[in-house]
C-alpha cells in the first residue's frame, strides 16, 4: 500500500503560472488532502478483478489505477464547485455563467 499511495500523490509539475513554490503547494493542498484520505479501495479491487481476465501487465495495471484515482479525486474536488455554481458538470461554462 506504501507503494499505492505516493503513486497516487500529485506529479512533479508546474501547476501554477508562475512556477512559485508556494503557489504551488497552495494549489496542490486540496489534491494532496484527499490523495491522504483513506478510501474502501473500490476502484482498486474492481480493477484488480477486472485484470483477472485482462492480464495486463503490472506496470500499465499501476498505471490505470493512478489515473483513476487521479480522475476520482477530480470529480471530488469538482462537486462542490459545481453545486455553488448550481450547474452540473455537463453544462458550459456559458450555461454556468462564466461567460459573457
Amino acid at each position: 500500500m506504501a507503494a499505492e499511495s505516493s503513486a497516487l500523490s500529485s506529479p512533479q509539475r508546474v501547476h501554477s503560472v508562475t512556477g512559485d513554490e508556494l503557489e504551488e503547494r497552495v494549489l496542490l493542498e486540496p489534491y494532496e488532502y484527499i490523495c491522504q484520505v483513506p478510501g474502501k479501495g473500490v476502484r482498486v479491487h474492481l480493477i484488480e478483478a477486472f485484470n483477472v481476465w485482462l492480464k495486463i501487465p503490472d506496470d500499465k495495471l499501476e498505471q490505470i489505477q493512478v489515473i483513476t484515482q487521479m480522475l476520482h479525486n477530480a470529480s471530488l474536488m469538482s462537486a462542490p464547485i459545481f453545486e455553488i455554481l448550481n450547474c452540473s458538470p455537463s453544462d458550459s461554462l456559458h450555461d454556468a455563467g462564466l461567460t459573457t
